[in-house]
């Protein structure tokens, strides 16, 4: 059948996708975990891209699909229970779909199912509170204890966010939120994205070796590690629909919601890279084709065989084989883009873009394999949030790093300007070596250069052009299949905030967002729009190490038309019943107990008021895991 989607409707169904992990993170988990498993490289990218059309018809207006794929992202599930519900039914409909197929010999049908489960399967750890459980280690070491590798699962109080936020579904505890803000930590910009990505990683080889014990047809499998695709024709279909893997997600731009933030600015990996010409060029050489890999969706229903039955309120009809113990035996580097400036022209020096400002994408090689960040659109001097993970087998010693940067122009990557930056004559880009053991450079960057106060600083020189400025850190760090411990997360749970007074004058009601200055990090929310009784569900997070932590809760009054929060500018309302406008207090992680302006024990809810105009009543929770 052919496949058609109006360039406005498809604009609104890739926008209003944003209940998933973004698409390069899934694009980049699948292929480090398949190649660790041994996967061809079209084995691979046939997987990644089934990955991604489940995002992409989930919202999709094509008849009949999206009621079955929106179920594929591990949402609005507000117990153990149901999230225990959800796993049985997922490992029960793959195992069965695996066994079918293995019976057939029809391996191409495996990988389509591999894409599809997987998403789910990943979107758990980046949708749910499950890290809550497992925070980073002494030793800077991540957690990848999955859901089946936990015997005490069902006494923690597992969840996943409400999605959408409007209407709030009925029992969400938190919602799923967007770019800055919610449970999910789909994009960079929630500081424990790592942790979800790293515990990701394992439950995805977790994944295929339980998908390798169902399937119960070894030649077969073997068969499909190595599949290559020999026909011209398919492979083309291939490539155009990973060419709209990344484009059609990056270049989204439309506004989804009430707010001045609300906008899909690009779900590749996290906000800013929005394009409407470029979405309109790709979609216009894409979107009227069909391939064999979106058939799987839009005439064989091969996701049917997961979906069906697939919710948190009805338990497996028989108790399925969980996948089997993995020992990761791996360990994580990291390189992180802390600044990109460009570099001030002199004569006859025309900068990258001599009608705007560049649109700066980076481009990071591990051992060959290329990370995609998500471009900065119109960004000259910008903080891009870029952080490429990937994963080593414990036999590897040494990372071999090689970083691009591009100034991202109309059409394929090829056309893109290389930006130099590199500090010698007829050298663009920067080649290092990032030592497993220690975390030291070697190579264009020397040292230790791991955290942001360490980070390295190169950039291009003249008579190369266009140049850039670049800041960079990087490392490795272990991962820890059992539970260590030393650290705890602490969650300030803000229930309510109910204007005492007029804050907003003639003008309407409040919008109230919250501020949280604490340990390691500060952490806030984006407001809720004219609101003067706002029940937000709100939860900031710290992962920290046990003991006695400081924290001040402020909450503010949006005025600006800017379309951010600015506490610079905004009205700060009162919730001190004592002096001063913001609350401080202190949490021990040991003993339970909370000080200072307000007191008592974790878990209980507290309720404060102001006392000078304008102000306001605050109910909000302290939770450590």
């Amino acid at each position: 059948m052919k496949f058609r989607l109006g360039f406005a409707l498809v604009l609104g169904a890739i926008a209003a996708c944003s209940n998933a992990y973004d698409t390069g993170h899934h694009a980049n988990l699948t292929r480090s975990a398949m190649w660790d498993e041994g996967f061809s490289v079209d084995a691979r990218d046939s997987v990644i891209v089934y990955n991604w059309l489940t995002d992409y018809f989930s919202n999709s207006p094509t008849a009949g699909l999206k009621p079955h794929l929106g179920k594929l992202h591990f949402d609005n599930l507000f117990s153990t229970q149901e999230v225990a519900n959800y796993w049985g039914r997922l490992v029960q409909n793959t195992a069965a779909a695996c066994k079918a197929y293995g019976k057939a010999g029809d391996f191409l049908s495996l990988l389509a199912i591999m894409g599809m489960s997987l998403h789910a399967v990943q979107d758990f750890y980046t949708h749910s509170n499950w890290i809550d459980y497992y925070p980073q280690c002494p030793d800077g070491g991540l957690h990848t204890v999955t859901w089946f590798d936990d015997p005490d699962r069902m006494k923690k109080a597992v969840y996943t966010g409400g999605y959408p936020s409007d209407p709030v579904p009925t029992g969400a505890i938190e919602l799923h939120g967007a770019y800055f803000d919610g449970l999910n930590k789909d994009s960079y910009f929630n500081p424990y994205w790592m942790n979800g990505y790293v515990a990701a990683y394992k439950a995805s080889r977790q994944w295929i070796k339980a998908m390798r014990s169902w399937f119960n047809n070894e030649p077969r499998w073997l068969a499909m590690l190595g599949y290559t695709i020999t026909n011209v024709n398919l492979r083309n279909e291939l490539n155009a629909d990973l060419e709209a893997t990344y484009g059609i997600s990056a270049w989204v731009l439309l506004p989804v919601g009430p707010h001045r933030h609300d906008f899909a600015h690009g779900k590749w990996k996290g906000y800013g890279s929005g394009d409407a010409a470029l979405f309109a060029e790709l979609f216009g050489r894409w979107g009227p084709s069909t391939s064999f890999f979106q058939a799987a969706f839009t005439a064989r229903n091969t996701h049917r065989k997961l979906t069906d039955g697939l919710r948190g309120d009805l338990p497996p009809t028989a108790a399925p084989t969980p996948p089997p113990a993995l020992a990761v035996g791996a360990r994580g580097v990291f390189v992180r883009t802390k600044f990109v400036a460009e570099q001030p022209g002199g004569r006859g020096d025309p900068p990258a873009d001599p009608f705007t400002n560049p649109d700066y994408r980076g481009s990071v090689s591990f051992n060959g394999f290329e990370f995609i960040e998500a471009t900065q659109v119109n960004s000259r001097d910008v903080e891009p949030a870029w952080n490429s993970v990937e994963f080593y087998k414990n036999a590897y010693r040494t990372a071999k790093i090689e970083y691009w940067l591009y100034d991202e122009d109309l059409g394929p990557f090829s056309a893109d300007d290389l930006v130099d930056i590199h500090p010698t004559v007829g050298k663009y880009n920067a080649a290092f070596n990032i030592d497993l053991g220690t975390s030291r450079m070697s190579g264009d960057i020397v040292g230790l250069h791991n955290t942001p106060a360490t980070a390295a600083v190169l950039g291009g020189v003249r008579p190369d052009r266009p140049r850039a400025t670049i800041s960079l850190y990087g490392g490795a760090f272990p991962l820890k299949d059992t539970k260590c411990e030393g650290y705890r997360t602490v969650i300030i749970n803000i229930e309510r905030v109910l204007a005492l007074n007029n804050f907003d004058g003639p003008f309407g009601r409040a919008d109230f967002y919250s501020r949280v200055v604490g340990p390691v990090h500060d952490a806030g929310t984006m407001y809720i729009l004219d609101n003067n009784d706002a029940r937000p569900m709100w939860f900031l997070r710290w992962q920290i190490p046990n003991g006695v932590h400081s924290f001040e809760l402020s909450i503010f009054d949006q005025d600006g038309v800017e379309p951010w929060p600015n506490p610079t500018t905004d009205d700060q309302a009162d919730i001190n019943p004592k002096a001063g406008r913001s609350l401080s207090f202190k949490v021990d992680t040991l003993n339970g107990k909370v000080s200072g302006d307000v007191a008592g024990a974790v878990g209980g809810a507290f309720v404060v008021r102001g006392n000078t105009s304008p102000r306001a009543e605050v109910t909000f929770r302290v939770i450590v895991r």
